[in-house]
């Protein structure tokens, strides 16, 4: 078998254990797939924008990009999975639709923050919606520990 042939085994082989996760939650695709697609965009549009403020491009850091942003993609389905091993009952579905839509409104303010430095050649100060929604995340965990520390 060749590399390229074991790679292309692997994605479909992740797409379908993703999915499987996604069926699992009950969480509507598309609202996830609507975020995949806006995070190539804004990928592409980031080596675009590096082109043009002739910024030094390297694959190491498209790629670290690309982690990221499939780490990223991960964020709706960990806590998916979290909220379903914490409840009895699965309610968590219009929450993690609210995250995704979250995502989606990060990802879009960082396409057009791209599109902008495009056009101007003049970058925007950056604004981060995903680390605050990351820091309410991890404080909102805290308190769901520090509460079943009180009830035992």
């Amino acid at each position: 078998m060749k590399k390229t042939d074991f790679l292309i085994q692997y994605i479909y082989e992740l797409k379908g254990f993703l999915y499987g996760i996604i069926l699992f939650l009950n969480i509507p695709a598309n609202t996830l797939e609507i975020l995949y697609y806006l995070m190539i965009t804004d990928t592409i549009l980031g080596v675009w924008k590096s082109v043009v403020l002739q910024q030094k491009f390297s694959f190491k850091l498209l790629l670290f990009g690309i982690n990221t942003k499939l780490i990223i993609l991960s964020i709706p389905l960990i806590l998916g999975l979290i909220i379903k091993g914490l409840t009895k009952d699965f309610d968590g579905k219009e929450f993690l639709i609210k995250v995704t839509q979250i995502l989606i409104v990060s990802e879009s303010i960082s396409i057009f923050s791209s599109l902008y430095t495009i056009k101007t050649k003049k970058e925007l100060e950056n604004f981060d919606p995903l680390s605050l929604l990351l820091k309410l995340i991890r404080t909102q965990f805290i308190n769901i520990f520090n509460n079943f520390i009180k009830i035992k």
